[in-house]
């Protein structure tokens, strides 16, 4: 009897610690490499060299980041310049989806320095205001061509 006893109570407190919340794992950066899009677009540039984005956070706030390099005109492959690119974020907040886009310069075929880093208070991401401990899911990140407004470069790898 003492036995049947003891097992329910073990069992009865494996359920009750199974079914409490946890909180989400910390995660405090993503990082990911830049690629060509899968399908042809009516962009005029491409990259061509290895390129990255990151996303870091602080407390407080998120900062989105943009390493980019070789960027070259697709005819003749001189480096482009430009301006009013948008590198744009796709993300999941708290059930919704929402984009969180940025302005961003090419200068000699990379990135302005100016615009490469774009910090944002938890208070205003998309979805938000979010407080600590919340999770974002990164959905797509892709870069858009500014007289074009098509693709010219999106998350991703490329095979061997």
């Amino acid at each position: 009897m003492k036995a049947k006893v003891v097992i329910d109570l073990v069992l009865a407190s494996a359920f009750v610690l199974s079914t409490v919340g946890h909180a989400a794992p910390p995660a405090t950066k993503y990082q990911s490499t830049l690629t060509d899009p899968t399908a042809a677009t009516g962009a005029t540039i491409h990259i061509t060299k290895a390129s990255k984005v990151q996303i870091k956070v602080s407390s407080g706030a998120v900062t989105f980041s943009l390493k980019l390099n070789g960027v070259d005109v697709i005819t003749g492959g001189a480096p482009d310049t430009s301006s009013m690119n948008t590198f744009e974020i796709q993300i999941l907040v708290n059930g919704a989806t929402h984009s969180q886009d940025f302005p961003f310069n090419i200068i000699n075929g990379k990135i302005d320095p100016t615009t490469s880093k774009f910090q944002v208070s938890n208070a205003l991401i998309p979805g938000g205001p979010l407080a600590a401990g919340t999770p974002i899911e990164i959905r797509r990140v892709r870069l858009i061509q500014f007289s074009t407004g098509e693709d010219f470069a999106v998350d991703g790898i490329t095979t061997k």
